[in-house]
């Protein structure tokens, strides 16, 4: 119940006031957010400020669909964090590879799709420098592969690594960037594919200018 509550309230006042006041987003590319679901929608991460950035983009009635994909093993330690990321969020965690176990790391990710639910995926699979994009790991490719109908819409994030960066805890006020991507679309193996995303993703950069 008390976690139903803070959903509405940070849905529909909380995360608008965030991200497009206090923050400021500019966006480009808004005609390509998702009307609908399922649908993965990837990102480079710099900044737990992300996953509201991209929140904020859908309208609220569709908030409560979206589903932000972590790492158990830094959000499932329980306390405020866990219980935010999990029961107001709706976060989804998933165990990192740990050499060669047969289950399926992305089963959840598999059964929200299934729903029609949205997934926000980081294929760096943690934060990085501000504004320095790492290497993208080969798990997307695996889901992607596994719901070739679903549509994956590539994003890229500026600015939101000194809004509130790896090591801070203080949000700070400073006007970030948001381009959305057409559905990004690759037969290639996954060594192939994402370095096809990861390239797709920088390119939005040229966005701006147009």
């Amino acid at each position: 119940m008390l976690s139903s509550l803070v959903r509405i309230v940070f849905n529909a006042v909380i995360l608008p006031f965030t991200m497009w006041v206090w923050v400021g987003m500019n966006v480009w590319g808004k005609n390509n957010v998702p009307r609908k679901g399922p649908a993965i929608v990837v990102a480079n991460h710099n900044s737990h400020f992300d996953t509201l950035a991209i929140m904020a983009l859908f309208p609220r009635r569709m908030r409560s669909r979206i589903r932000p994909v972590a790492a158990e093993d830094y959000f499932a330690n329980g306390g405020l964090m866990t219980w935010f990321s999990l029961s107001v969020l709706r976060g989804i965690t998933i165990r990192r590879a740990s050499g060669g176990g047969l289950e399926d790391p992305f089963t959840k990710c598999h059964e929200a799709l299934a729903k029609g639910d949205i997934l926000i995926v980081y294929p760096e699979g943690t934060r990085g420098k501000p504004e320095v994009l790492s290497d993208f790991k080969k798990g997307i490719a695996y889901l992607a592969a596994r719901h070739p109908v679903v549509p994956v819409i590539p994003i890229n994030l500026e600015g939101l690594g000194t809004v509130m960066g790896k090591g801070h805890s203080i949000p700070m006020p400073f006007f970030c960037d948001v381009v959305v991507g057409r559905p990004f679309l690759s037969t290639g193996m996954p060594a192939q594919y994402v370095t096809e995303l990861k390239q797709t993703i920088i390119a939005l950069q040229d966005e701006k200018a147009n």
